[in-house]
């Protein structure tokens, strides 16, 4: 069910832009990491406005599905450690993990709710924000983005 708050896109409830299923499917309706938001507003009704990863091509996934700009940046939101990135929004073909880990060996997937904001932008990227599991007493926190071709 589409709720008007994170973690589900909020551009659709704010700017005119439609909701879009990204792999109509492969993915659940019931999970708002498998929504987007439409990159004009307006929307596309009966067409798509994804980017195909251009299969045989020499680019690679990593430019596919990031910006030109993509780094990782670190933040403190509300006195916790965020990860924040740039997406390309219309790349479809790609999924994009983060995952956070304790010592670079054991790696687990960020849950739902730890996706703080998600916010199109009107060139057709997408800043994603996750706040990062608190690091035991003494000890450190690693992450990292984890794209594969769906």
């Amino acid at each position: 069910r589409y709720r008007d708050s994170q973690p589900w896109p909020q551009a659709p409830d704010q700017t005119g832009q439609s909701l879009i299923l990204v792999a109509p499917g492969d993915s659940s309706p019931s999970n708002p990491l498998s929504w987007r938001a439409s990159i004009l507003p307006g929307g596309n009704p009966g067409s798509s406005d994804s980017i195909s990863f251009p299969a045989g091509d020499s680019q690679s996934l990593l430019d596919y599905a990031l910006t030109d700009n993509t780094d990782l940046h670190f933040s403190v939101v509300e006195n916790l450690s965020a990860l924040s990135f740039l997406t390309r929004s219309a790349a479809d073909d790609a999924t994009i993990w983060v995952e956070f880990s304790p010592d670079l060996r054991t790696w687990t997937d960020a849950p739902t709710e730890s996706l703080v904001s998600r916010d199109a932008r009107p060139d057709g990227t997408t800043l994603f924000r996750f706040t990062m599991p608190a690091p035991q007493r003494d000890s450190m926190r690693f992450a990292r983005l984890r794209v594969e071709l769906r």
